[in-house]
């Protein structure tokens, strides 16, 4: 944590720096504790005009929440679990809510709960390097820290693909979805001159994702059903969804019925209750053992080839993760 005074502006600006370069700073109870401090004071002082969020790793910004350090807790300190979970929400609704301006500078990779992160930030800035996603079926969870929120509201159905598939979008994609408010180029001086990063304009006007993609978007991600949206999906010709079907089909099914029943029942939510409807939802994902079996699979012993429940989830079963999320 520092401070950068902004001459151009005389504005005191707290600067938060991610600094576990080599995990491309995976979010740990210690450093979202440390975060949510430092948010709370500097809330309270009238020195600080505005913040920014970022990180001088050569990798990116973050690479998301430590499941890994979660996974291997809950047989030896369960309780870590959660409170990690409730701690990285609630700087989350922080930073959402946060009175004085955030600017956070998602260069490469920015995915879980990193994203969480910058999608709660005022002003979100991608470069040529940026890589946002939503990841979590590929180790049996699902989007979290805000998502049930801002995949709801983008365009065409488009954070549904996004939360299924796992998508990586490059920074002109985000930008063009509306995840990130300001787009520039990524420099190799981009962190010796953080000014000139607080006071870029926003006028890229690149659009990559062509009007096919959102028109089939639309028509397979507002089925009725999970199934009948695979039916679509499957046989679709646009590579972008062609690609995040191959996706799609080697992550947790489990997940997958889930992630359809929490964007369905989160739609017309506030911030507020989703970070109630999400620490409940992580609660019951604890349980899940697709969620064990794709951290092993990923995280721990990094096979790659996870083990997923071959049944499907009753209804029941899915109304299960959800009976005390609502």
């Amino acid at each position: 944590f520092d401070t950068l005074k902004l001459k151009s502006q005389n504005q005191n600006i707290g600067l938060i720096e991610l600094n576990r370069p080599k995990a491309i700073n995976s979010l740990n109870l210690e450093m979202v504790e440390l975060l949510l401090n430092q948010l709370n004071e500097w809330e309270q002082n009238s020195d600080i005009d505005a913040l920014l969020i970022y990180s001088q790793s050569p990798k990116g910004f973050c690479a998301g929440g430590d499941v890994k350090k979660v996974v291997l807790s809950l047989s030896e300190n369960p309780s870590y679990a959660e409170r990690f979970f409730e701690v990285e929400y609630q700087v989350d609704q922080k930073i959402f809510n946060y009175p004085k301006p955030i600017t956070c500078l998602g260069h490469g990779i920015v995915m879980g709960g990193g994203m969480g992160l910058f999608m709660a930030s005022s002003r979100r800035i991608v470069t040529s390097t940026s890589i946002l996603a939503m990841p979590e079926t590929a180790i049996g969870f699902f989007p979290d820290v805000g998502a049930s929120f801002f995949l709801n509201r983008l365009p065409n159905f488009t954070g549904y693909f996004l939360a299924l598939s796992g998508y990586r979008l490059n920074g002109a994609e985000a930008h063009q979805l509306g995840l990130a408010t300001h787009y520039i180029d990524h420099a190799n001086d981009l962190f010796s001159d953080l000014e000139k990063v607080l006071s870029v304009g926003s006028s890229f006007s690149e659009k990559p994702l062509d009007q096919e993609f959102f028109i089939s978007c639309q028509s397979i991600f507002s089925q009725d059903s999970l199934s009948q949206c695979i039916s679509q999906w499957e046989a679709s010709s646009h590579p972008i969804l062609q690609s995040g079907y191959e996706s799609f089909q080697k992550n947790s099914y489990h997940a997958a019925q889930v992630i359809w029943e929490q964007l369905r029942l989160s739609k017309s939510l506030d911030r507020q209750e989703v970070t109630c409807f999400e620490m409940n939802l992580a609660k019951s994902f604890l349980k899940s053992e697709d969620f064990r079996e794709g951290v092993r699979a990923q995280l721990i012993d990094k096979d790659k080839k996870p083990l997923w429940q071959k049944e499907p989830l009753s209804q029941k079963e899915i109304n299960g993760y959800f009976s005390a999320a609502m």
